[in-house]
């Protein structure tokens, strides 16, 4: 069983994802993947850290029991992210009429 947990930081909120599962069954060499929606408070270069830790569980990851590694429990990977404001596109300004040319 793996169990996956973002750390906490004052740059951004995360919220759970449609699922909101955040542990799996997963087999040696296996892949999952996790998601959060992430909003942040700041702009410009923040630091994302992610723990994945194995921890023991009694239901069976498919045909074989859950084993937790005495080495290598726990992974953690932190990745910068770069937050840069849109462009806000404001709409024209409205079109005059033409000025009436008054003959001289």
């Amino acid at each position: 069983m793996v169990v996956v947990t973002p750390a906490p930081s004052s740059d951004f909120s995360l919220s759970p994802s449609a699922d909101g599962q955040y542990s799996s069954c997963l087999c040696a060499n296996g892949r999952k993947t996790f998601s959060w929606t992430l909003v942040p408070s700041t702009l410009g270069l923040m630091d994302i850290t992610v723990a994945a830790e194995a921890t023991s569980s009694q239901t069976p990851c498919g045909n074989e029991l859950v084993t937790v590694p005495e080495r290598g429990r726990v992974d953690v990977v932190t990745r910068p992210l770069l937050v840069k404001s849109e462009p806000t596109l404001m709409p024209p300004p409205p079109l005059q009429p033409p000025s009436p040319v008054v003959p001289v």
